[in-house]
């Protein structure tokens, strides 16, 4: 890390980024009247001169009622509100128990200001939903509040987060899969979607390993089109795999919405599951218990990942212990009619009638 000379003044800063000293003093001291943008080039100079951007926040009386927020990435939010609205139901019903009151906005983390409960310092702390960048991140709490991070982390932000433990769930799942007798199972999904699919990935090959089966020719990085819901990109990369010469017998879905679209497809295609392929989700959204085939999924609780991040914030705000915490929830294993044992040559049978 660059340390800061004794000399590196507001002035310097100001000097090296072309802007008035009045516009960093207020970035650095959190004040609003600062567009995000500048903001967070002022931020980004000062962390690399190892320039202090915000103070520590100063525990208030253990007790003491709070406002808080909730900011939800709009870039995606819709597209996963089965995944987050029982995460929302969660922080409400924590928050309601402490008698704090709860003020929901959307952000984009792209825009050039930050939202009005933050620029007007309307909230003691909030809980960030969805992929921020740290630039972002740095501006709220440069604006003085504390942040509690939910399904994202990043070695650059300093924050307290709320985790699943994607990488087990789906190293558990790999194992289920290959207990049914399934040999060639395939990961499907991109992994630069979010962090979590990444993480499900590294399972997937974790588990493969295991089983001692070839993971790296079996990744499928099938898209989300336009609408996440309804549309599907790169899928000829799956149908290329199935149409192989050893094509595989289970798929694991990077979550559960990518898993229905899949299913889907390979219904348009004449492939029955599970009679034909084993196919798996992730998250166990309301929508896994309720399609006409019901889905085989790692739960994620998600109520419990609410609740939890109003329990983080508040110790970080009447507390503020010294070192940050990641707290990884753990996932179950939900067995439904998408999957079954493996059956030889299925897959193979149907797929030369395309």
């Amino acid at each position: 890390m660059k340390q800061a000379s004794a000399n590196v003044t507001q002035e310097e800063l100001a000097r090296k980024l072309g802007f008035s000293k009045s516009l960093v003093s207020r970035a650095l001291a959190g004040r609003p009247g600062v567009n995000a943008a500048s903001r967070a080039k002022i931020l980004e100079m000062a962390a690399s001169l190892n320039y202090p951007v915000y103070k520590t926040p100063t525990p208030v009386r253990k007790g003491e009622p709070l406002t808080i927020g909730i900011l939800m990435a709009d870039t995606r939010w819709h597209e996963d509100l089965g995944f987050w609205f029982p995460i929302f139901h969660g922080i409400e019903s924590e928050a309601k128990a402490k008698g704090w009151k709860l003020l929901v906005s959307s952000a984009n983390p792209h825009e050039s200001t930050l939202p009005a409960v933050i620029e007007e310092r309307a909230v003691s702390g909030v809980i960030l939903c969805g992929v921020y960048p740290p630039a972002f991140v740095h501006a709220v709490q440069a604006a003085g509040a504390v942040v509690v991070l939910i399904d994202h982390h990043d070695y650059r932000i300093s924050a307290d987060c709320i985790l699943t433990n994607n990488i087990h769930g789906a190293q558990r799942m790999t194992h289920y899969l290959g207990g049914l007798g399934h040999e060639r199972i395939a990961f499907v999904g991109d992994c630069a979607y979010a962090d979590s699919f990444a993480e499900r990935q590294q399972g997937y090959e974790l588990g493969m390993a295991d089983l001692g089966m070839e993971a790296r020719a079996l990744l499928l990085p099938v898209r989300f089109g336009q609408n996440p819901l309804e549309e599907l990109e790169e899928t000829d990369i799956l149908r290329r795999a199935l149409d192989g010469a050893d094509p595989p017998t289970a798929l694991i879905c990077g979550n559960d919405i990518l898993a229905i679209n899949v299913m889907r497809l390979l219904n348009e295609w004449g492939i029955q599951v599970p009679r034909d392929i084993s196919l798996t989700g992730f998250d166990d959204i309301q929508l896994c218990s309720v399609v006409p085939l019901k889905l085989t999924t790692m739960r994620i609780e998600k109520h419990a990942m609410g609740a939890r991040a109003v329990q983080l914030l508040a110790r970080r705000i009447y507390e503020n212990p010294p070192a940050m915490e990641e707290v990884s929830l753990g996932v179950s294993l939900v067995i439904r009619d998408s999957t079954a044992p493996r059956i030889s040559g299925s897959i193979t049978e149907v797929t030369d009638k395309l």
